[in-house]
């Protein structure tokens, strides 16, 4: 998931300089991506759902073009 999540970072027009994240096991590798994209991640404290702002929908955009592999 990190190559392609740089891959989407950099291709955007406008540089995306931060992300904010949830707690959930897909950001484990969230510092590589911060080392090749140049973008700093953010994370939610838990139970906090007003800090995450539109985490959950960017979340549902990832898992619908980066569908988990079927083991």
């Amino acid at each position: 998931m990190n190559r392609r999540a740089t891959q989407l970072i950099r291709r955007q027009r406008r540089a995306v300089r931060t992300i904010a994240a949830d707690n959930g096991t897909e950001f484990h590798g969230y510092a590589a991506v911060e080392r090749a994209s140049y973008t700093r991640f953010y994370f939610a404290t838990l139970r906090h759902a007003w800090e995450r702002g539109t985490n959950e929908d960017s979340n549902g955009l990832i898992r619908q073009y980066l569908p988990r592999a079927s083991a």
